[in-house]
């Protein structure tokens, strides 16, 4: 056998570990807990963001903003030039969530004393953390509601749940996920399903350990946003992630993420190294009434991990109804499912999408397939806006830039080829 066969056996054999981890991977929603107390290197006066290492001089408008918001409600600073002052001055300090044991949604910032969902991956024995549902920090925004609300997350709706979810014993994760795809979710940016099934099973639990005013409220918070399930789904993504990554010899990308200033992606045998571009914007859109593209940062967040991952952009032909939230049409979401099958080389067969005849959702991205077949990672996502203290502006689909690809598999030649 030569070496460039040897090489391509041992990568076959790489992926198909890659791939069989992340679809045996079974992730429970376990509890509720402080951020500072299970994120591996959050201190005092560092707050964790989405996507790779952004520093506060290059960091995009909305996710300052959401830095903003964390250090005003840890009270690091008593006014938002205050916290400006501190962070230019280096007083606190910024890190990737997804370099540690947790994940960010959209702008998120994750401070020491706020409250995260615990999931486990019992199938591989590590768990994964996010802040809970905040539409105003999460988005961008600061103001005295957004702190406020912050503020009752942590002191109202966190004991609620971890008592909820510790009387449960642990909800676990794929069969809401698969149901929901079966009712029209993609998972992501639309997961109407997944978050009423969610309720369903955790309102008795609810009702069980909450006095009757805090129960109303509670359910009614959860009831109001629509994407709630998402933050479960992100940290389950992250879950299957860490599971996932650190196979020899594979291409498969084990991570991706924007911090709005750049996109970057992770291979499962290249180590920590982030490959990175600009990050993209958003060639197809669909903005709230007064807002356009020039009022669009381009793509940020962790969530684009759950489209690696099939769900998302690669399950779109599921969640064919969320074209009306980018602007796509139906044809394009099955599309879009089919590309992602073409890049993967897994399916998951625990997750189907009905109209293309109930196949599996595309799971191992491959650098290879990418670069061979000119086709990118495609991801719904939500669209922030460019200016600080706004919030969430639109959807609409995003591409991986390329030189994303191109830099890892440069990276694994070098390794592997030398």
């Amino acid at each position: 056998m030569n070496s460039a066969t040897n090489l391509e056996s041992k990568i076959r054999e790489a992926n198909q570990e890659v791939v069989k981890r992340m679809v045996s991977s079974r992730c429970y929603l376990t509890d509720v807990k402080r951020a500072g107390d299970v994120i591996e290197g959050l201190k005092p006066h560092t707050i964790f963001h989405s996507g790779p290492h952004v520093d506060w001089k290059r960091m995009a408008g909305p996710m300052r903003s959401s830095m903003i918001a964390a250090m005003l409600f840890e009270g690091w600073a008593k006014t938002p030039n205050e916290a400006v002052r501190k962070a230019e001055q280096g007083e606190v300090k910024f890190d990737s969530s997804l370099d540690h044991n947790a994940i960010s949604c959209l702008c998120g910032a994750t401070s020491e004393s706020m409250p995260v969902f615990e999931v486990e991956n019992r199938t591989f024995g590590n768990k994964a953390y996010i802040a809970l549902p905040e539409l105003g920090m999460q988005f961008g925004r600061y103001d005295a509601k957004t702190l406020d609300n912050l503020v009752w997350v942590k002191e109202i709706l966190a004991p609620a749940l971890r008592e909820a979810l510790r009387e449960l014993g642990g909800l676990e994760m794929e069969p809401i996920i698969s149901q929901a795809l079966l009712m029209g979710d993609e998972c992501h940016d639309r997961t109407v399903a997944a978050s009423c099934l969610f309720q369903r099973t955790i309102a008795p639990s609810v009702v069980n350990v909450s006095d009757k005013k805090t129960a109303i409220q509670v359910l009614k918070y959860m009831a109001g946003i629509d994407l709630f399930f998402l933050w479960p789904i992100m940290a389950r993504a992250k879950a299957v992630a860490d599971a996932a990554h650190g196979v020899e010899y594979s291409t498969i990308t084990s991570f991706l993420a924007g911090n709005g200033t750049e996109m970057g992606l992770k291979v499962s045998s290249l180590g920590h190294q982030w490959f990175k571009a600009p990050s993209p914007s958003f060639y197809v859109a669909k903005y709230y009434e007064g807002f356009s593209d020039k009022d669009s940062n381009p793509e940020v967040g962790d969530s684009i991990l759950v489209d690696m991952q099939g769900l998302g952009g690669g399950a779109m032909a599921a969640g064919i109804a969320h074209v009306l939230s980018t602007g796509d049409s139906a044809d394009d979401a099955i599309r879009y499912s089919r590309e992602m099958m073409r890049i993967s080389v897994g399916k998951n067969s625990y997750f189907r999408i009905p109209v293309l005849n109930f196949e599996g959702t595309p799971v191992g991205v491959d650098i290879r397939k990418v670069l061979e077949t000119g086709i990118s990672q495609v991801c719904a996502v939500g669209i922030a806006h460019n200016k600080p203290g706004v919030g969430l502006i639109g959807f609409g689909m995003v591409r991986v830039p390329m030189a994303c690809y191109q830099s890892s598999y440069e990276a694994f030649n070098k390794k592997y080829e030398g």
